[in-house]
């Protein structure tokens, strides 16, 4: 069976040149093509062969370079997970000068904007890279309480939405029983700094009631580099990347 490999080509351009006026007239694309040609790996051609291979070695290097060590496995779940923790708390410590020098009351992400675990020991660029493929980008929200409490009860229906460990929620049949944030009820007409992605900030998965925050800031840092920048400042300091199941999100029998 012969495999192929796809190469893209130059995109070709079909210059519309003035052919019957004695003036000269600047080229003007016509159009646009771009196609793709398969390259049998049987017999690659020597040149294209070790036109790609270079390219590869130097992305497999920098793929392969470590970035940290985690002390346990790590995966996704619902109703919370040791890697939705995991990066809700990093969320939570995101420079104040995003958050005009206030302290961040909680984080949220959807379970779903993480894609790969993380296995217990060394993990690397290319590990950060399948586990968080998306650009999704960090914002920091302003938003009363009114508003936070519709945001539980979406989490509580749909159970797929992570928290940090600021919140603590109980839950029965799908309906909130109660809901503190640092140790205190939420109060209506307060004014709460949240960090959440800007999928979820657009009212994606149910949180509509992101749209009526006071206040939506794109940091335009993607989750991605924020978590690698965490992993490597830990690895720096010699710390293990970890996580706790603290019971955070409580479904009641």
């Amino acid at each position: 069976m012969k495999k192929h490999i796809y190469i893209p080509l130059t995109l070709l351009l079909a210059w519309n040149l003035a052919s019957c006026k004695s003036v000269k007239q600047s080229p003007q694309i016509a159009y646009i093509k771009g196609e793709y040609v398969a390259v049998t790996t049987n017999n690659p051609d020597p040149e294209l062969k070790q036109y790609i291979d270079g390219y590869k070695k130097q992305l497999d290097a920098q793929m392969n370079r470590i970035v940290g060590r985690t002390d346990k496995y790590m995966t996704t779940g619902a109703p919370e997970s040791y890697l939705t923790n995991l990066v809700t708390d990093a969320m939570t410590q995101i420079d104040t000068k995003y958050t005009n020098g206030k302290t961040v009351d909680l984080a949220f992400m959807n379970v779903h904007g993480i894609r790969a675990p993380f296995a217990q020991g060394d993990i690397t660029l290319g590990d950060v890279f399948s586990a968080f493929p998306f650009e999704n980008t960090l914002n920091v929200l302003e938003i009363k309480g009114k508003y936070l409490k519709e945001i539980f009860d979406a989490i509580v229906a749909k159970s797929m939405v992570g928290v940090s460990h600021n919140a603590k929620i109980e839950a029965k049949n799908k309906q909130v029983v109660s809901v503190l944030i640092n140790n205190k009820s939420i109060e209506d007409e307060k004014v709460y700094t949240i960090v959440t992605l800007d999928y979820l900030a657009d009212g994606n998965d149910g949180m509509t009631a992101f749209t009526k925050a006071e206040s939506n800031t794109n940091t335009n840092i993607s989750l991605r580099d924020y978590m690698l920048d965490n992993f490597e400042k830990q690895a720096k300091a010699n710390k293990p990347i970890t996580s706790v199941l603290d019971g955070r999100i409580t479904i009641l029998n």
